[in-house]
């Protein structure tokens, strides 16, 4: 495969890269995505509710907003921050100190909201440069899997690249045959 093909299946959407599962990026096809989507709301929801000390606001309304925000276009991580913290500000005045003071983890669970996909701002997709992001649901149509239903494909397409290595290594060929 060759860097053009790859970076075709970046730029049509077929191949994304998003923070769906802690925090780290990870590069998925589309289907792929919506599977951890639908895995990773309800721990991101429970982490949500622990690092911004959130009591007028629930964690769905948290999630809607950065959904639609970043539904209009691509959007710099400090953009969608910045919006969040304004946006919680006027709808959960008592929150705590701890809520308002800046940090890594929980700016990161804003920005790194499972709903949506990142990009760079050229096309350099190899690089760690892919700081914009935008609703996963306004660049692609996607159906979203019932949890249930995610962990169970999940699981399957793990356990049958975790025993399909092995096997390959130990034919006559090894991986190279596989």
């Amino acid at each position: 495969m060759t860097r053009d093909a790859i970076t075709a299946a970046f730029e049509s959407y077929q191949v994304v890269k998003a923070s769906n599962i802690r925090g780290t990026v990870h590069t998925s096809t589309r289907r792929q995505h919506a599977l951890l989507r639908a895995v990773a709301r309800r721990p991101r929801q429970l982490l949500l509710a622990n690092h911004l000390a959130l009591r007028e606001v629930t964690t769905d309304a948290v999630m809607d907003e950065i959904e639609r925000f970043a539904s209009d276009g691509w959007r710099p991580r400090e953009e969608i921050v910045a919006h969040m913290r304004d946006w919680l500000a006027e709808r959960d005045p008592p929150l705590s100190a701890a809520a308002h003071r800046r940090g890594a983890l929980s700016d990161s669970l804003i920005w790194g909201h499972p709903a949506l996909i990142r990009r760079p701002a050229d096309q350099r997709w190899e690089t760690r440069t892919d700081t914009l992001h935008r609703a996963a649901d306004t660049v692609f149509d996607i159906a979203l899997p019932a949890p249930q239903v995610a962990v169970r494909e999940l699981v399957v397409a793990h356990l049958r690249a975790a025993t399909d290595r092995p096997r390959a290594a130990m034919s006559p060929g090894g991986l190279a045959s596989a």
